[in-house]
């Protein structure tokens, strides 16, 4: 879809690589570097993260594995092309997905960006 691979199969394997990749796209930077994200300016970027965020939706209800691999997808596409208001949502997904390791500065995150982006 838009350049994006969703696995049919071996979620668990995709979210980890997932994981990897963000680790690899963060390097050193502290997660709050992610507040001076400039926002997307590419039509199909924009696409792809609305698109992904409704498909998030309904994966929270019906399968909590993909619900996880597109919250990190999300904030891995925020990371490399920008925010949008959608970003917020992946950013409170994460959230919940990485409870004891990012809660509070995740939310600050979607604090922030809601208020910027409105």
């Amino acid at each position: 879809m838009l350049g994006v691979q969703l696995p049919i199969s071996n979620l668990s394997m995709a979210l980890d690589e997932e994981l990897k990749t963000l680790k690899k796209l963060l390097g050193d930077r502290p997660i709050e570097s992610l507040i001076e994200n400039q926002n997307i300016d590419m039509p199909d970027k924009i696409a792809i993260m609305k698109l992904l965020t409704k498909l998030a939706l309904l994966a929270y209800l019906t399968n909590p594995k993909l619900w996880s691999l597109l919250a990190v997808k999300r904030v891995n596409l925020s990371i490399q092309y920008g925010n949008i208001a959608e970003s917020s949502h992946s950013y409170s997904n994460f959230q919940i997905y990485t409870f004891n390791q990012y809660r509070c500065v995740i939310g600050r995150l979607v604090l922030y960006k809601i208020h910027y982006l409105n």
